[in-house]
């Protein structure tokens, strides 16, 4: 596992900003540092409201750090894919034995889309961690966990934002057949106050 994360930390310091996302999340995550606004992002000086601001800012803390570097952008969505890999680890480890836990977390660094998106600006880094943690969170409920479990599981993933944000979330994961079922509630609460409106 560590051998990948640090294959992922060496692209992730050599190659260039490629995508177009991966431009303009960087370009306004850099104006958000060079601003000092962490509470509405811009783009060109423009407001730019056309997503959650998380990754924006923790991207903007990592330029302050360490200046508009590649790295810097790209840091925070590394620091996600780690923590999920860490996340999903641990929690194999503790509910199913040291092998389960330890071949999860390979099976999560070594998967195609981890590798893919884990180095690059863009949402699904955060994303990914979030529900991991909001299906943990359900499953340990289910298991006797208690109600604050339930309630962790429901706050992360995502249902308590505003209405545009539990949109947003809704739309991200019913576009993609992968989501976990926990995901499933607050997207078919959501849909169902969209269609009732």
């Amino acid at each position: 596992i560590a051998l990948v994360l640090v294959g992922l930390v060496r692209l992730a310091i050599t190659t260039a900003l490629v995508d177009p996302d991966e431009g303009r999340n960087a370009e306004v995550a850099r104006e958000m540092a060079e601003s000092g606004d962490f509470i509405v992002p811009h783009l060109n000086g423009l407001p730019y409201l056309d997503k959650p601001i998380m990754l924006f800012n923790a991207a903007a803390l990592s330029i302050g750090a360490l200046g508009p570097t590649e790295l810097a952008a790209r840091l925070p969505t590394l620091v996600f894919t780690f923590a999920t890999v860490a996340l999903i680890t641990a929690f194999g480890w503790r509910r199913f034995g040291r092998d389960t836990g330890l071949l999860a977390g390979l099976m999560l660094a070594t998967s195609p889309l981890v590798l893919a998106y884990s180095g690059i600006v863009i949402f699904d880094a955060l994303m990914m961690f979030w529900i991991s943690a909001a299906a943990i969170a359900f499953h340990l409920r289910l298991q006797g966990g208690g109600l604050g479990w339930a309630l962790t599981g429901w706050a992360r993933s995502g249902w308590p934002c505003s209405p545009r944000a539990r949109l947003d979330y809704c739309s991200r994961c019913s576009s993609g057949s992968a989501s976990p079922w926990p995901a499933a509630g607050p997207c078919a609460a959501c849909s169902t106050r969209q269609e009732s409106a």
